[in-house]
């Protein structure tokens, strides 16, 4: 399930107006957002791969809180903990899994807004 309708209703009720500019903002953030992550995984910088993991957890948490959210989650931690040579593997898995679901995301979203 890429988007959650159930709990998109709990968090907007049934203000549609609210819910389809939160999710245009979505989807004009994310990729930049995204890029950041990109250059801290080729650069290895725990800090910024920490921050904007956790900016887009937080972001898409409008939406689901599974999927990309999990995986936003694991990369949040996984920063936290430091980019290593023990780790490095397991932060590229999440990042390509990441990249999917991130256009898997945009995609459901603009169709949702449409």
């Amino acid at each position: 399930m890429i988007l959650d309708e159930t709990y998109m209703s709990q968090t907007f009720g049934s203000n549609k107006a609210l819910l389809t500019k939160t999710m245009g903002l979505f989807v004009n953030t994310a990729p930049g957002i995204f890029e950041k992550i990109t250059s801290a995984v080729e650069t290895g910088n725990s800090a910024d791969l920490t921050r904007n993991a956790h900016s887009l957890k937080g972001s898409v948490g409008y939406f689901t809180k599974e999927g990309i959210y999990q995986t936003s989650f694991e990369l949040e931690q996984l920063g936290k903990a430091g980019i290593s040579a023990e780790n490095e593997v397991r932060v590229r898995e999440l990042y390509e899994k990441l990249s999917t679901e991130l256009e898997e995301t945009v995609t459901a979203l603009n169709d949702y807004i449409q």
